[in-house]
């Protein structure tokens, strides 16, 4: 996901099925069609989730209204990292959310 630089993803509307564009740094849009909400999926492995530099990375009133809108979490338990991410991360000496090192 590219916060510093958004881009345009497009979502079909679950009630009318019509195209509705979200860009990168939002969560929500309403459809133009039928005006209901169209919320993006994101991944639970997403960077800000865990990255101890998040909030330098996109800034702390993006990072703060991230957290209040229920997209990001900052307990570790609820995050997910991928295996091949935990190895690069590990081999570099990186901590881990929610391991001690």
């Amino acid at each position: 996901m590219r916060i510093k630089e958004p881009m345009p993803e497009f979502f079909n509307c679950p009630d009318c099925g019509e195209e509705v564009e979200i860009w990168t740094h939002e969560r929500t849009r309403k459809c133009s069609s039928c005006g209901k909400s169209v919320f993006r999926e994101i991944s639970s492995a997403w960077c800000i989730q865990w990255c101890q530099y998040a909030k330098e990375c996109i800034g702390a009133e993006q990072y703060e209204a991230l957290l209040k809108a229920g997209v990001i979490s900052q307990k570790a338990e609820e995050v997910i990292i991928p295996g091949k991410l935990k190895e690069f991360m590990k081999e570099r000496g990186m901590s881990l959310p929610g391991e001690n090192n």
